[in-house]
C-alpha cells in the first residue's frame, strides 16, 4: 500500500459504494506504515466523514496513540468537528484516557469548553470517568470550570455527588466559583451538607465558601445544618467559628 500511496496519480480520497474512502480505512486498520505515507499527502481530506458518521480522528482515538499521534500532525485536522452523534473526539478521548487524551489536549486549537448536543461539555464526562482523565482535562487553563450545562448545573454539582478524588481535583482549581447559584437557586454547599462526611469536609476546606449565602428556601448553611444535625452541624459550626475568629 505504501507504494500505491506514493504514486501522485492515486486518488486517495476516492470512495467506495458506501461513500467511504477505502484507503483511509485501510491505513487506520492496516499498520502505521500505510498511515505514515497517507498523512504525508497534502491532497488527503483528513476531515471527511465516513458512512458511520465519524471521521478518521475518532478511529485514531480508538485505534491507539501511534495512529493518533500521526494524524494530529496534520494542522488542517479539525479537532472540534462534531460527529453525527453530536459529540467531538474529546469525550471519546476522555473515555479512552491515557495517552489518547494527553495527545489531543496538546492541540491548542482544541475547544475544551464546547457543548455537545446532549447539553454537556467534556468536563461533565470527565467527572464520571474520574482519576487521570479529570486531572488531565483540569490541566488546561482555558477550561471553564464554572460553565453551566443545559440542565442549569455546573461540574461542581456533579462532583459533590461523586465525592472523593473527583471533588478533590476540582476544588484545587482557584478559579472555581464554589458559591455559584444553580438555576434551581441552590449552591453546591447545600448538596455537600446533605452528603455530609468527607464530601462536606472537603468542600469546607475552601476558605472562600460563603456560609451566609441563602439557599432557595431562604435558609443559610447554619440553619440548614441545625435541621440536619449530627456531624454536619458540628462541621458547619466549626467552619463558621473559624471564619468569625479570623475576621
Amino acid at each position: 500500500m505504501e507504494v500505491l500511496l506514493e504514486q501522485n496519480g492515486t486518488n486517495i480520497n476516492a470512495t467506495d459504494e458506501s461513500g467511504d474512502p477505502p484507503l483511509l480505512f485501510a491505513a487506520l486498520s492496516g499498520g502505521i506504515g500505510a498511515l505514515t505515507s497517507l498523512v504525508k499527502r497534502d491532497d488527503l481530506n483528513v476531515n471527511v466523514k465516513f458512512s458511520n458518521g465519524f471521521t478518521a480522528l475518532y478511529h485514531a482515538v480508538c485505534e491507539g496513540p501511534e495512529a493518533l499521534r500521526l494524524l494530529l500532525e496534520r494542522h488542517d485536522l479539525d479537532v472540534n468537528m462534531k460527529f453525527d452523534d453530536g459529540y467531538t473526539a474529546l469525550p471519546y478521548a476522555v473515555f479512552v484516557g491515557g495517552e489518547a487524551l494527553r495527545l489531543l489536549l496538546e492541540r491548542h486549537d482544541l475547544d475544551v469548553n464546547m457543548k455537545f448536543d446532549d447539553g454537556y461539555t467534556a468536563l461533565f464526562h470527565a467527572v464520571f470517568e474520574g482519576g487521570e482523565a479529570l486531572r488531565l482535562l483540569l490541566e488546561r487553563h482555558d477550561l471553564d470550570v464554572n460553565m453551566k450545562f443545559d440542565d442549569g448545573y455546573t461540574a461542581l454539582f456533579y462532583v459533590v455527588y461523586e465525592g472523593g478524588e473527583a471533588l478533590r481535583l476540582l476544588l484545587e482549581r482557584d478559579d472555581l466559583d464554589v458559591n455559584m447559584k444553580f438555576d434551581n437557586g441552590d449552591t453546591a454547599l447545600f448538596y455537600a451538607m446533605h452528603r455530609g462526611g468527607e464530601t462536606l469536609n472537603l468542600f469546607l476546606g475552601r476558605d472562600d465558601v460563603d456560609m451566609n449565602l441563602e439557599f432557595v428556601d431562604g435558609s443559610t448553611a447554619l440553619s440548614e445544618a441545625v435541621n440536619i444535625g449530627g456531624e454536619v452541624l458540628k462541621l458547619v459550626q466549626e467552619h463558621s467559628n473559624l471564619h468569625v475568629n479570623s475576621t
